[in-house]
This record gives C-alpha cells, sequence and structure tokens, in this order.
C-alpha cells in the first residue's frame, strides 16, 4: 500500500482455457498456486475473450474497446497506441505503470522480425503508458528474434539449443504431425524457462519498488501457450491419477510449462473459492492487489 491507494498487479497467462485450472469444476489441471488465489479472491465463471486470437485480445484489454472498435482483427496488425489506453490513464492517476512478459500489442513491428530485438520496440510500449518495460517474445518467437530471455539463455550458453529445441517444434507443426505430448523436454535447466525468468524479474521488480508511489504492475506469462517446453520434471506423466492412461493427450493439462507444478504432501487442502457470474455487477478486471 502506498498512502491510501492500492498497489495493483495484474498476473496474465496466455492462452489457458478454464478448465486448465485446477479450481475450475472438473479440471485435470494441478494448479496449486493459482487455486490458491481462486481460494482468497472472486473465481469467474462465464467470463468470455473478446476475441480468439492474441493481438485482438490484448488490444481489447488495453483499450477497453471491442475488436470492431479497435480495428485489430488477426494477429498480422499491431494496435494503435495512440488510441485509448487504461495503463495511460493509470499512470496519469500518479501511479508507477511497468510491463514484464509477453505484451503482445504490435505483431508487425520491427522487434518481431528476424534478427531483432525487442528493445527495437520499446517506444511502442512506451507510448502505451508503461514507465517500465522488460518484453519477451513468446517461445516461438525466441528461435528467430531477440528479447531479455534470449539475451538471458545467451550469457549462460543455452540460446544455440535453445533455439533448436523451438525450431524443432515449429518443423512438428508445420509437418500437421504435432504431438504435443510426445514432444521431448525443454533442454534448458529446470528453473530456467521463459516464464520463470519473467516470474523471477517480477520479484526483483517489486522488491526494489521505493513504495512513494502506488504502483500498477502487469506480470505477462506466455504459458501455458504452445509449444510445451516443460523441463524433464514436469513431462513426465502422473501415473497416480486413476483417469490417465498411456498416449493421453489429458498429459497436456497435468505437466505443461505455466499450468502445472508438483504436488507434494505438504500442500494443504484449500477452501473451495467463490464463484460470480460475470454478468453480475457488470464487467471487472481481475488483479491481485497488495
Amino acid at each position: 500500500m502506498s498512502g491510501t491507494r492500492t498497489n495493483i498487479l495484474v498476473i496474465a497467462t496466455d492462452q489457458q482455457r478454464a478448465d486448465a485450472i485446477g479450481a475450475y469444476p472438473g479440471s485435470q489441471a494441478l494448479t496449486p498456486h493459482l487455486d490458491a488465489i481462486a481460494a482468497e479472491g472472486i473465481l469467474f465463471t462465464q467470463c468470455v475473450s473478446n476475441a480468439p486470437l492474441c493481438v485482438p485480445a490484448r488490444a481489447s484489454v488495453a483499450t477497453g474497446l471491442l475488436p470492431r472498435q479497435h480495428g485489430v482483427w488477426s494477429n498480422a496488425a499491431g494496435a494503435n497506441p495512440a488510441g485509448p489506453s487504461h495503463v495511460r490513464d493509470v499512470r496519469d492517476q500518479g501511479y508507477t505503470t511497468a510491463v514484464i512478459g509477453k505484451c503482445h500489442l504490435y505483431r508487425d513491428g520491427p522487434a518481431t522480425a528476424a534478427g531483432t530485438h525487442t528493445r527495437d520496440g520499446d517506444a511502442n510500449l512506451a507510448a502505451w503508458g508503461f514507465d517500465e518495460r522488460m518484453e519477451v517474445n513468446d517461445p516461438i518467437g525466441t528461435r528467430h528474434a531477440g528479447c531479455s530471455y534470449t539475451d538471458y539463455l545467451e550469457s549462460r550458453g543455452w540460446l544455440a539449443e535453445h533455439q533448436a529445441y523451438i525450431q524443432e517444434w515449429v518443423d512438428q507443426m508445420r509437418s500437421g504431425e504435432v504431438r504435443p505430448w510426445d514432444q521431448r523436454p525443454s533442454p534448458v535447466p529446470e528453473g530456467e524457462d521463459i516464464d520463470s525468468f519473467i516470474g523471477s524479474n517480477v520479484v526483483r521488480w517489486l522488491e526494489r519498488h521505493d513504495g512513494e508511489q502506488p504502483f500498477y504492475l502487469q506480470a505477462q506469462f506466455t504459458g501455458p501457450h504452445d509449444p510445451f517446453d516443460g523441463p524433464l520434471a514436469y513431462t513426465a506423466p502422473d501415473t497416480t491419477r486413476t483417469n490417465w492412461t498411456p498416449g493421453s493427450p489429458n498429459r497436456l493439462m497435468i505437466r505443461s510449462r505455466g499450468v502445472s507444478a508438483p504436488c507434494s504432501d505438504g500442500i494443504a487442502p484449500l477452501a473451495p473459492p467463490r464463484s460470480v457470474s460475470a454478468n453480475a455487477g457488470g464487467p471487472r478486471i481481475s488483479a491481485t492487489s497488495r
């Protein structure tokens, strides 16, 4: 808390359906940390994205407009940073604004071209109203374009192997014979994947925030969007679950990067989360505050 105004931390995942969160009825996913957040807050049961594609959906969140209003219909075009922006509105109320992770508010800009870097598109995010920015490409984009995560991998000597692994996934996807549940584990060590990198930098940002101004921070994770590039410990099937059968795609809901974590006997049962219709009381934005 800064003065009388609440800090805002928005945690976003990419391409995650409700049944990939354990707190939702009927889900097979093991997501103890997301379940804990749900248990402490409100679990919406009738929310629908304004668009089935990334850039149009993110443009709606950023602008508060429907796709027919902001004009972004596909991932081939970027949203207009000169239009409405809730980030600028929050910043103009005295908040420090920041984003760490995958933004994907533009697709055809210089930062997504082969051989370029997200820093080339930094002015775009600044125009949206973010005071501080650490953008990463999505995992597929890391095979050909640079960002803070590829810089980190290169510093550790893992970049070439990582890019070869992502290219392997792209080749399989383009062949039409993609079998995500048979994808080999990521060659990057456990805890060094792109979402762990994002999470670690979010924690560091929170630790160094001076508290003089309230903050609005977006933590934009890339998972569980494919490729399902989990380390070995997270890709092995959980044969203790009675509804699992060898070769079953259900394994994706059990051991995908960004979705699951090994459960131990030390995790206590969580209280059932409250549920609410998204239509009750008008549209809302979920956020975690501290």
